[in-house]
């Protein structure tokens, strides 16, 4: 398994909802392939408060982050099974993500 921080592999970690109809946008840049993924808001919040793997035996459950949410996906360039951790959290009015690390296989 490889670690990275999120600030190395997103073009935004910090997701801020301005309008329920306006999703933002952030893109993942695969660290193996260079492969770009596009992830909206929609997508950390549908994985909200997720603790189930799709890859048993990939990813260490001793690794899991308290207080946080991951979603896992495998990278369409190079097939790397990659989980991000994320936290949704209260602004103003409207929740906000933040990114805060990802692993990869």
């Amino acid at each position: 398994m490889k670690i990275y921080k999120a600030e190395s592999q997103f073009s935004s970690v910090l997701l801020r909802t301005k309008d329920t109809n306006v999703f933002e946008y952030t893109y993942y840049t695969c660290p193996q392939c260079n492969c770009k993924v596009r992830f909206s808001e929609h997508d950390f919040h549908r994985y909200e408060l997720n603790r189930m793997t799709k890859y048993k035996g990939v990813f260490s459950d001793s690794f899991v982050e308290k207080n946080n949410s991951f979603l896992e996906f495998e990278c369409p360039g190079c097939k790397i099974k990659t989980r991000i951790y994320f936290a949704i959290y209260y602004g103003d009015k409207f929740p906000n993500v933040k990114i805060g690390s990802v692993i990869t296989e």
